[in-house]
């Protein structure tokens, strides 16, 4: 019986620390961003440029990487509020959906994660003939 009342107090533990830290990682990941408040679009080589040797956009990377495992954390417990009601079929299907998502996000992540630091074992050095 201790052990159902532990393992109760550990999953009230994990998803409240999922509520706090989730937002916090995600406002900080996008807030340490460059150039977030002067958006333009950039051409290949201004892209590669901007990211080649840059540690905190990839460190901003990796944090919404894992930032969607705690995602999932959350959409279940949202899911688990709905159990006993006639609205379960609901908070199924929005999981469902909420983690497809989140695995398109970690996928989206770490393949950019993955693109900037192969560009950085490279040794690139970008030319001007990349634009037309």
């Amino acid at each position: 019986m201790n052990e159902g009342i532990f393992l109760n107090q550990v999953k009230q533990i994990g998803v409240g620390f999922a509520f706090i830290i989730f937002p916090i990682l995600f406002v900080f990941a996008f807030a340490v961003r460059r150039g977030l408040l002067n958006p333009h679009l950039l051409g290949p080589s201004e892209l590669i440029r901007r990211s080649h040797y840059d540690g905190l956009l990839q460190f901003e990377h990796v944090l919404v990487l894992l930032n969607a495992s705690l995602l999932n954390v959350v959409t279940l417990h949202f899911m688990r509020l709905l159990e006993n009601t006639s609205m379960a079929w609901a908070g199924l299907i929005g999981a469902v959906l909420a983690i497809l998502g989140a695995i398109i996000l970690a996928a989206d992540k770490g393949v950019l994660y993955l693109t900037l630091s192969a560009f950085d074992t490279l040794n690139f050095k970008p030319c001007q003939s990349l634009e037309p």
